[in-house]
Protein backbone atom coordinates (compact mmCIF):
# COMPACT_ATOMS: atom_id res chain seq x y z
CA UNK A 1 0.00 0.00 0.00
CA UNK A 2 1.20 3.79 -0.84
CA UNK A 3 -0.33 6.79 0.12
CA UNK A 4 -0.45 10.43 -0.93
CA UNK A 5 -1.21 13.12 1.10
CA UNK A 6 -1.72 16.89 0.45
CA UNK A 7 -1.72 18.09 -2.84
CA UNK A 8 -1.49 16.49 -6.35
CA UNK A 9 -0.14 17.75 -9.66
CA UNK A 10 1.55 16.42 -12.61
CA UNK A 11 5.10 16.41 -11.00
CA UNK A 12 3.87 14.48 -8.20
CA UNK A 13 1.91 12.03 -9.77
CA UNK A 14 4.73 11.73 -12.86
CA UNK A 15 7.80 11.14 -8.99
CA UNK A 16 4.88 8.81 -7.23
CA UNK A 17 4.19 6.09 -10.27
CA UNK A 18 8.15 6.18 -11.36
CA UNK A 19 8.96 5.00 -7.66
CA UNK A 20 5.59 2.53 -7.63
CA UNK A 21 6.80 1.37 -10.71
CA UNK A 22 10.33 0.53 -9.42
CA UNK A 23 9.43 -0.92 -6.08
CA UNK A 24 7.16 -3.23 -8.24
CA UNK A 25 9.57 -4.17 -10.93
CA UNK A 26 11.78 -5.24 -7.71
CA UNK A 27 9.53 -6.92 -5.72
CA UNK A 28 7.82 -8.53 -8.86
CA UNK A 29 4.77 -7.49 -7.61
CA UNK A 30 1.46 -6.80 -9.86
CA UNK A 31 -1.18 -5.16 -7.41
CA UNK A 32 -0.98 -1.83 -6.17
CA UNK A 33 -3.59 0.09 -3.31
CA UNK A 34 -3.24 3.35 -3.34
CA UNK A 35 -4.94 5.52 -0.25
CA UNK A 36 -5.77 9.20 -1.72
CA UNK A 37 -7.92 9.92 1.31
CA UNK A 38 -6.08 12.84 2.36
CA UNK A 39 -5.00 13.97 -0.49
CA UNK A 40 -6.80 16.93 -3.60
CA UNK A 41 -5.76 16.78 -7.29
CA UNK A 42 -4.78 20.62 -8.19
CA UNK A 43 -3.98 19.17 -12.17
CA UNK A 44 -6.26 20.73 -14.50
CA UNK A 45 -8.04 17.71 -16.86
CA UNK A 46 -5.03 17.68 -19.39
CA UNK A 47 -2.86 16.72 -16.99
CA UNK A 48 -4.81 14.29 -15.85
CA UNK A 49 -5.29 12.51 -19.25
CA UNK A 50 -1.69 13.31 -20.14
CA UNK A 51 -0.54 10.86 -17.03
CA UNK A 52 -2.92 8.10 -17.50
CA UNK A 53 -1.13 8.37 -21.17
CA UNK A 54 2.21 7.83 -20.20
CA UNK A 55 1.79 5.55 -17.28
CA UNK A 56 3.49 3.02 -18.69
CA UNK A 57 6.87 4.45 -19.32
CA UNK A 58 6.77 4.36 -15.48
CA UNK A 59 6.76 0.81 -15.53
CA UNK A 60 2.95 0.49 -14.26
CA UNK A 61 1.98 -2.06 -16.92
CA UNK A 62 -1.59 -2.77 -18.00
CA UNK A 63 -1.55 -5.91 -15.98
CA UNK A 64 -1.42 -4.52 -12.62
CA UNK A 65 -4.62 -4.50 -10.82
CA UNK A 66 -4.79 -1.07 -9.14
CA UNK A 67 -6.82 -0.22 -6.38
CA UNK A 68 -7.54 3.65 -5.73
CA UNK A 69 -9.42 5.02 -1.67
CA UNK A 70 -10.24 8.21 -2.31
CA UNK A 71 -12.53 10.54 -0.38
CA UNK A 72 -13.22 14.18 -2.72
CA UNK A 73 -12.60 15.16 -5.99
CA UNK A 74 -14.57 12.09 -7.26
CA UNK A 75 -15.14 13.51 -11.13
CA UNK A 76 -11.31 13.57 -11.09
CA UNK A 77 -10.87 10.53 -10.32
CA UNK A 78 -13.41 8.90 -12.15
CA UNK A 79 -12.30 11.00 -15.09
CA UNK A 80 -8.41 9.59 -14.28
CA UNK A 81 -10.25 5.93 -14.26
CA UNK A 82 -11.74 6.32 -17.71
CA UNK A 83 -8.92 7.54 -19.03
CA UNK A 84 -6.85 4.89 -17.53
CA UNK A 85 -9.17 2.03 -19.39
CA UNK A 86 -9.08 3.55 -22.37
CA UNK A 87 -4.98 3.43 -22.49
CA UNK A 88 -5.52 -0.15 -21.48
CA UNK A 89 -5.12 -0.22 -17.77
CA UNK A 90 -8.55 -2.26 -17.21
CA UNK A 91 -7.92 -3.01 -14.01
CA UNK A 92 -8.09 -0.04 -12.28
CA UNK A 93 -10.94 0.84 -9.67
CA UNK A 94 -11.74 3.95 -7.70
CA UNK A 95 -12.89 3.47 -3.97
CA UNK A 96 -14.58 5.53 -1.17
CA UNK A 97 -14.03 2.55 1.24
CA UNK A 98 -10.57 1.24 2.42
CA UNK A 99 -11.70 -2.47 3.35
CA UNK A 100 -13.52 -3.00 -0.57
CA UNK A 101 -10.71 -1.53 -2.17
CA UNK A 102 -8.28 -3.81 0.06
CA UNK A 103 -10.62 -6.99 -1.15
CA UNK A 104 -10.78 -5.96 -4.69
CA UNK A 105 -6.71 -5.52 -5.40
CA UNK A 106 -6.35 -9.04 -3.14
CA UNK A 107 -8.91 -11.27 -5.39
CA UNK A 108 -7.65 -13.24 -8.22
Amino acid sequence: MNTITGSIDKSLVADFFEEVGKVAAENNCSRILSDLRDAKIVAPITDIYDMAKSIEEKRILRSFRRAIVISRDHDDYEFWETACFNQGHRTVRIFQDYEQAKNWVLMK
